[in-house]
């Protein structure tokens, strides 16, 4: 059960201690960061659990090839705010995106993992 405080149209939450109950709880999630660097691993978290993901430029470091088909890639506030209007409004374009995100991560997952048991095997 999630503890989140419900604000309108999104719900605010404080420290969460499964994120299976969080992201059951998401209908599609937002990574806007503007600074870092290396793999954003929030991204590749919220698209194994099959969520529509709309991140900036950065949010998909390492993951450019999932553009369009596993996540939303926007840096313009106004285009953030469209694309969730989209998902939430398209029923269409919601499931296109979630099971393109869970496709993707699983196909990323597997590729990591493999070269992660080459490694073990030498």
């Amino acid at each position: 059960v999630y503890t989140g405080v419900n604000r309108g149209y999104f719900t605010f939450f404080g420290r969460v201690e499964s994120l299976v109950e969080f992201y059951k709880a998401a209908d599609v999630v937002v990574n806007p960061i503007r600074i870092g660097t290396g793999l954003n691993i929030k991204s590749i978290e919220a698209i194994s659990f099959g969520k529509p993901l709309i991140t900036t430029s950065l949010g998909m470091e390492g993951l450019e090839d999932g553009k369009g088909s596993a996540f939303l890639v926007t840096d313009d506030p106004d285009s953030f705010s469209k694309c969730v209007q989209r998902l939430m409004l398209d029923k269409v374009a919601y499931q296109r995106q979630a099971k393109g995100a869970y496709l993707y991560s699983k196909k990323y997952n597997s590729k990591a993992l493999g070269g992660l048991m080459e490694l073990f095997k030498n």
